[in-house]
């Protein structure tokens, strides 16, 4: 019989527009959702994750929150307080998306400490043409001492190294057997997922 941990939930912010939605699907499902549509209200999906690497066996439920950029005209963001790990979302065709990291950062820092839970950015729909160079990026997401990802939800490129990256950072911090399990697994995970 499997031992279930506890849900940890891990939440996708950002503008509006800029493929949150497209990124969850492609990781969750493998395919692209071609429809497109503005998120209005908070979506949450779920992930089970089995590790048969020791016994008992450990299933472990991510719970993914599909924030809506509407939400930018709410505050403060009472759902962030809850969350296990953040991921920030930008469009690098979309130079707004970009300069928006800040006003993003700014409002989830007046609710939770950044510096406690693994946060990452990912800079989607590299499929385009860009208007925001990958070092420019780096270095933005480098000054806050997050890791920068880079994807395209259209293609699949990049999104399961990055959503697998703080999947595994976010189990790792979890204070229960599973984090030795991880150490082998997030060596590998670091050496290949970080664009």
């Amino acid at each position: 019989m499997k031992r279930k941990s506890e849900f940890i939930s891990i939440g996708l912010i950002g503008d509006s527009l800029v493929g949150k939605t497209k990124l969850l699907h492609q990781y969750l499902y493998k395919k692209f959702k071609s429809v497109s549509y503005q998120t209005i209200s908070l979506s949450i999906l779920t992930k089970q994750i089995d590790f048969y690497d020791q016994y008992p066996p450990i299933r472990e439920t991510i719970k993914f929150f599909d924030i809506p950029g509407l939400l930018k005209y709410q505050k403060p963001f009472s759902i962030s307080k809850k969350l296990s790990a953040i991921i920030l979302v930008y469009d690098v065709s979309n130079k707004f998306s970009f300069y928006s990291l800040d006003y993003w950062i700014e409002q989830l820092e007046k609710v939770i400490d950044l510096t406690s839970i693994p946060v990452i950015i990912i800079g989607n729909r590299i499929d385009l043409n860009r208007m925001i160079s990958k070092e420019d990026a780096k270095e933005f997401a480098s000054s806050y001492n997050f890791k920068y990802f880079e994807a395209s939800a259209f293609t699949g490129k990049g999104v399961d190294y990055a959503f697998d990256y703080i999947v595994y950072k976010t189990l790792k911090r979890m204070p229960n057997q599973l984090s030795i399990v991880l150490e082998q697994k997030n060596k590998k995970i670091n050496n290949k997922c970080y664009m």
